[in-house]
């Protein structure tokens, strides 16, 4: 998905790099001219090279930009191709998300301890930073107390999204 609206990206020049860091580095080495979305050039070319707009399929976790071609036959008359975009729905994760997905079930909830000691997992610090917080970020597993995340009674469960993944992943009938 995007971190805002996409009428409120396409009107100002926002830039909300998602790793600011690797961003910067590619402008200081000259393989990025500036930050951005790029919704004003994609845009513009597309509609001076085939006179329509782009459309977009905004879903929680992607972005499809469908680009409607509309080519001339033999005959003089205009007909409108569309090629397929299958976007990608299952995430990329890490080993260490895939192996955290494996310990949880649908319908159920868990404490950070079990999760921890289901996986063998000693150091809280690794565990946090390296399964649980990237699982988070990536939407599959939530908090049952998401504006308290430091009580003793905090929970993670699967998300719809996650129980998908899991499915898709794994081949699993939750």
């Amino acid at each position: 998905g995007l971190p805002k609206p996409i009428e409120e990206l396409k009107e100002k020049d926002l830039s909300i790099p998602r790793n600011p860091i690797i961003s910067k580095l590619f402008r200081m080495v000259k393989l990025a001219e500036n930050a951005g979305f790029g919704f004003d050039k994609i845009e513009s070319n597309w509609l001076e090279y085939n006179q329509s707009m782009p459309e977009y399929q905004l879903a929680f976790d992607s972005v499809t930009t469908c680009f409607t071609l509309t080519t001339v036959d033999e005959r003089g008359v205009a007909e409108q191709v569309t090629p397929q975009v299958t976007p990608q729905v299952t995430p990329q994760v890490t080993p260490q998300v895939d192996d955290l997905m494996k310990c949880i079930s649908s319908n159920t909830s868990f404490t950070r301890d079990v999760l921890q000691a289901a996986m063998g997992l000693k150091d809280r610090e690794n565990f946090r930073l390296n399964y649980l917080k990237p699982a988070l970020e990536f939407g599959l597993i939530e908090m049952t107390l998401p504006h308290k995340p430091n009580s003793k009674l905090q929970r993670y469960h699967l998300t719809e999204k996650g129980v998908e993944w899991k499915q898709k992943t794994h081949n699993e009938t939750l």
